[in-house]
């Protein structure tokens, strides 16, 4: 495989056989029994990861909620130079989720990824619906950029390169903050790219889930101005739009149409990839384990910026 430049990308290792048959088993549906399922195949191999040379500075307050938390994962050796950061919000259906679930394991994971590859790894965490709702996620992901952009340096970051990462609601999150212009500083989003991994970027008005009530409101007539994917004209950094193979289909269709919709706008497409032999739960949890599916390509998203 080669990146946007024509230049060949490492080897990928993807899921261990057993670990893709079942996987493959539980087929393109999303339920408690699959996060349970996916979670118990991912645990072994996460824990099999070398936990060392990363260091951890937990809990820092990005505001005054008991949830504007974030921790930053950094290499053990001092820097040379000032390090990309890139910070990860969890996904969680909107009304539950935390940036640790197992230890560092979930969702630890993520950041320990970059910081092994050289850079700052933050996992936040931001608060939760039905109390607080749209756009309450997309403004803590506005409080994160805007503290890594003040405090970041102290910590050996460079704010000059933030990339925020999104799964599931925390992609729906991520995907209103660099979307919706009126959300970000007159100066701008402040991030130089986005990855937007299995988000939502457009309920539907008229078969609203329970997740969707929770968060965007019991009036779907405010749903069209609330959808992210129809403010893509306030984009102004680059985009990696990710999903797996077994993610449920309305996640794939809200992925593809956003992707379609970017292409429309900018007479050009965004970084589009889809995993192979994940689910909704597996393509965040593999990360920092022997399954190398996205990681590299995520990083070269990092290091060529397109």
């Amino acid at each position: 495989m080669k990146n946007r430049e024509g230049n060949p990308l490492p080897e990928r290792k993807g899921p261990p056989p057993e670990i893709r048959a079942e996987i493959l088993s539980l087929g393109k549906t999303f339920s408690e029994e699959i996060i349970t399922r996916t979670t118990r195949l991912y645990i072994p191999l996460l824990k099999r990861a070398p936990q060392g040379g990363v260091r951890i500075i937990r809990d820092l307050e990005y505001g005054p909620d008991e949830r504007h938390r974030l921790d930053i994962h950094g290499p053990l050796t001092e820097p040379s130079q000032a390090l990309p950061m890139v910070a990860f919000f969890h996904g969680g259906g909107f009304i539950t989720g935390d940036k640790n679930t197992v230890g560092d394991l979930i969702y630890g994971n993520v950041a320990n990824y970059f910081a092994k590859n050289g850079m700052l790894g933050i996992n936040a965490t931001y608060r939760l619906a039905p109390k607080h709702r749209w756009p309450e996620g997309a403004r803590d992901v506005a409080g994160v950029v805007k503290w890594l952009r003040k405090n970041g340096a102290a910590y050996g970051g460079d704010p000059d390169k933030i990339f925020i990462f999104g799964h599931s609601a925390g992609a729906a999150h991520v995907g209103t903050y660099i979307f919706h212009r009126e959300l970000q500083p007159e100066s701008g989003a402040g991030v130089a790219g986005a990855i937007l991994m299995s988000g939502q970027y457009n309920p539907n008005p008229k078969k609203p889930g329970v997740f969707d009530k929770a968060y965007y409101g019991q009036d779907t007539e405010n749903y069209a101005k609330r959808a992210a994917i129809n403010h893509i004209d306030g984009l102004r950094v680059p985009v990696f739009i990710v999903f797996a193979e077994f993610d449920p289909l309305d996640i794939e269709m809200q992925n593809v149409d956003l992707f379609e919709a970017l292409c429309k706008q900018d007479k050009q497409r965004p970084r589009l990839t889809v995993i192979k032999g994940h689910n909704h739960i597996s393509e965040v949890m593999h990360l920092n384990t022997e399954d190398e599916s996205i990681g590299p390509e995520i990083l070269d998203f990092i290091k060529t910026g397109r």
